[in-house]
C-alpha cells in the first residue's frame, strides 16, 4: 500500500480548506472514510480493505488534531451496511439517505454553530 500520494494531497486539501474557511481551522471539518467493505458490492474484494480504510482514518485523524481540525469518525455507521441492507443504496454500494441521515447527525450541531459565527 503506497500512501505517499494520500499523505500529500489531504495536507493539501486541508491547508485549502482552512484558507476556504477564512484562515480558521475551527471553521472546517472532516469526515472519516467510509468503509465500503461492509456492502454488497464490497465483499467482492480482500478483506484488506477495511484494514486499510483503517490505516487512512488513523492517519486523517492524526494530520487534522495537527491543524485543530474537528474530524468525525462516520466510519463505524458504514460497517452496519451488511447487517442494515436499509443503509445502503440501491446499487449496493453508496449510502443510502438514511445513512446519510445518520452522518449527519454526528455533526450537524457543530456545522450549525460555524454557520452562526
Amino acid at each position: 500500500m503506497d500512501t505517499t500520494l494520500y499523505k500529500t494531497q489531504l495536507i493539501e486539501i486541508i491547508e485549502q480548506a482552512i484558507i476556504y474557511a477564512g484562515n480558521n481551522s475551527n471553521n472546517v471539518i472532516a469526515l472519516s472514510i467510509p468503509d465500503y467493505w461492509y456492502t454488497p458490492f464490497g465483499q467482492n474484494y480482500p478483506d484488506k480493505t477495511s484494514v486499510e480504510i483503517d490505516w487512512y482514518n488513523t492517519y486523517k485523524k492524526q494530520i487534522c488534531a495537527k491543524y485543530k481540525i474537528k474530524f468525525y469518525n462516520i466510519t463505524p455507521i458504514t460497517q452496519k451496511g451488511l447487517d442494515e441492507p436499509d443503509l445502503v443504496a440501491k446499487d449496493n454500494l453508496h449510502p443510502s439517505a438514511k445513512m446519510f441521515a445518520l452522518w449527519v447527525k454526528e455533526f450537524y450541531k457543530d456545522v450549525l454553530q460555524i454557520l452562526s459565527e
